[in-house]
């Protein structure tokens, strides 16, 4: 009898783990044979080439990676595995080595720097996705979540200004400064098609934030040769 339950459950559970596989496949858009959570891999690689093929992967499927975007940014433990975990844990006929139902902090931040990037790739495609980003830049204090809203253009306006009466200064700051670029400098936001690296892109728009808004806290911005421009105190 106790076999017969051990089976059961060792069932259950390929069942319930096939039935997740199936429909995380059904809503995951895929390019080139590739699914798209294996491309936001790519977009944080060391290899400049494969960032680009990354980008052009996220920017062909377009809209059609808004959804599976807005769900790995902010996402809950599926009540599936949930669900999945108690009972295996139940059960003591048959020990299974179980994966923690949450992630790291690093794993988490690594997650969330992808889907930001995959956003600032599809530019204003990505405009599904803006009320994600706005909660992310609420919730992680991320400057990377307003640069991604910014990517979206005039349609991320709203928005910002609702995150530029943020009671928290980070988030104000973040989003005043957008703000001022999409109305005074709206080409720095533009993108070559050549130029994949979100992320040092970014970090270069956190600094200029900073040296707008924070002149006795960096005092010089970085330039785009090896010279610094020092900031006016």
């Amino acid at each position: 009898m106790r076999w017969l339950i051990a089976v059961a459950v060792v069932l259950l559970a390929a069942v319930a783990v096939l039935c997740a596989i199936v429909s995380r496949s059904v809503f995951e858009p895929a390019y080139q044979g590739r699914a798209l959570s294996q491309w936001l891999i790519e977009l944080d690689s060391a290899s400049s080439e494969k960032r680009a093929e990354a980008n052009e992967a996220v920017r062909q499927m377009g809209k059609r990676a808004v959804p599976f975007l807005v769900e790995r940014l902010l996402p809950g433990t599926p009540l599936w595995k949930i669900k999945l975990t108690q009972l295996l844990q139940r059960q003591s006929i048959i020990r299974f080595r179980l994966p923690p139902l949450t992630e790291s902090a690093m794993d988490a931040a690594r997650r969330h720097a992808r889907v930001f990037a995959a956003c600032d790739a599809l530019g204003p495609a990505g405009s599904g996705a803006l009320p994600a980003l706005e909660e992310a830049l609420y919730k992680f204090r991320d400057f990377d979540a307003a640069y991604a809203m910014a990517r979206v253009g005039e349609k991320a306006s709203p928005a910002l200004l609702r995150a530029s009466t943020s009671k928290d200064y980070f988030v104000r700051i973040s989003a005043l400064y957008f703000l001022h670029v999409l109305r005074d400098s709206p080409e720095t936001l533009s993108v070559s098609a050549t130029n994949a690296d979100f992320f040092r892109r970014s970090s270069a728009q956190e600094r200029m934030m900073l040296a707008t808004w924070l002149p006795k806290t960096v005092p010089y911005v970085l330039g785009a040769g090896s010279n610094s421009v020092p900031t006016k105190k």
